[in-house]
């Protein structure tokens, strides 16, 4: 494809992704600095040989990322697939990326089976049903699997474990922004679905000053300020593995299963009967 071919073909579709075409010509899409950090993780993990999935690829810059890094097979899945990437980017490339319009939430091992490795970038706060995404993906996660998450994080009670979960315009981005983790809330969420976090980086973070400056007007419950709303969140970067030794077996049936637990708990516990005993005879 030439030049003037190459062309003609960008002025047909609408791009997301930045992709280098050749030495001379780039995609129009979105110059986002966290694009480059997720690549920067992208080269340093182990693709080669690799089945790969990519949740929410857009144009499907990772896809032939990790194409180009050795995969041996790369799925992307989008529920608004890229026609740039179908039409253009694909043929284009010679690439033997297969992308299909999926709602990750339809999304079961049956399709496509298991991956070594997935990428989940700039999906997961957009999702109003975030533990269900998240122990979908762990699912699709061979045991030892890598997987790369990049979302948006609250930079707010990091002591605690945090999920903000706005709806409408309360959110610091939009409507359909409404899952917001803190770093310690999606740690520990992984960690009980047996996802291990390897390491984790924030980026893109507001200064000092001006995180200061917000705490102190939610103090006097002010939201917002000339139509920004005040909620301090950044990027964060997450590289896990899939370790199910790390799973509390306990719990984990107790949320995915039927369970006895409650059966023995009040048929061995003499403080369990006491304590209902006593608010019985206050009655």
């Amino acid at each position: 494809m030439n030049k003037k071919e190459i062309l003609e073909n960008l002025e047909k579709y609408n791009f997301y992704h930045r992709i280098r075409l050749n030495d001379e010509i780039i995609t129009p899409g979105i110059n986002r600095a966290q694009i480059s950090k997720n690549l920067k993780l992208i080269n340093e993990m182990d693709i080669k040989n690799k089945k790969v999935l990519d949740i929410g690829c857009r144009d499907g810059i990772y896809c032939f990322e990790a194409e180009k890094l050795g995969a041996k097979e790369v799925i992307g899945i989008d529920n608004d697939i890229s026609e740039a990437a179908i039409n253009f980017l694909i043929p284009y490339f010679k690439s033997k990326v297969k992308m299909y319009e999926k709602n990750l939430f339809d999304l079961t091992t049956e399709d496509f089976g298991k991956f070594d490795v997935i990428f989940f970038p700039g999906t997961l706060y957009h999702l109003r049903y975030p533990f269900f995404a998240l122990k979908i993906v762990s699912d699709l996660l061979n045991e030892g699997g890598q997987l790369l998450i990049e979302t948006s994080i609250l930079l707010e009670d990091k002591d605690r474990a945090m999920l903000f979960c706005p709806t409408g315009k309360e959110g610091p981005y939009g409507s359909t922004s409404c899952t917001f983790f803190n770093s310690k809330g999606l740690i520990d969420t992984l960690n009980s679905i047996g996802i291990k976090v390897i390491s984790h980086k924030l980026s893109l973070k507001e200064s000092f000053l001006k995180n200061f400056l917000k705490s102190i007007l939610r103090i006097f419950k002010i939201k917002t300020l000339f139509g920004k709303n005040l909620t301090s969140v950044c990027r964060g970067l997450f590289y896990c593995k899939k370790d199910s030794s790390i799973i509390n077996k306990n719990d984990h049936e107790y949320w995915n299963f039927s369970h006895k637990r409650h059966s023995i708990f009040q048929k061995e516990s003499k403080s369990y009967k006491d304590f209902f005993k006593g608010r019985n005879e206050k009655k």
